[in-house]
């Protein structure tokens, strides 16, 4: 391993130099099937400050069938969680 030298204040760089790896197999073992969750159907309030983050929430949630309610702080959950009148689950 190297670690060529940096003035103070820029940072550290490291160098890793591996061996190419050999007689690995190709197989790759089979995954399980994965038994029905019986999710997908509730309601989940999703609340973060970074709107990157709840728009990926919202889309990986939709992905599974759930119904996304989103809250930009937590004032804002509690809000949406006494108008929607629906049981939510916390994230």
């Amino acid at each position: 391993m190297d670690q060529p030298g940096e003035p103070r204040g820029k940072g550290t760089t490291f160098c890793a130099y591996f061996p190419e790896a050999t007689g690995l197999s190709e197989e790759k073992p089979a995954l399980p099937e994965a038994a029905p969750s019986g999710r997908g159907r509730e309601t989940v309030l999703f609340a973060d400050d970074e709107e990157l983050i709840r728009d990926l929430g919202r889309q990986v949630m939709e992905m599974h069938g759930y119904t996304v309610f989103l809250a930009e702080d937590g004032m804002r959950a509690i809000d949406l969680s006494g108008r929607t009148g629906r049981r939510s689950t916390w994230w």
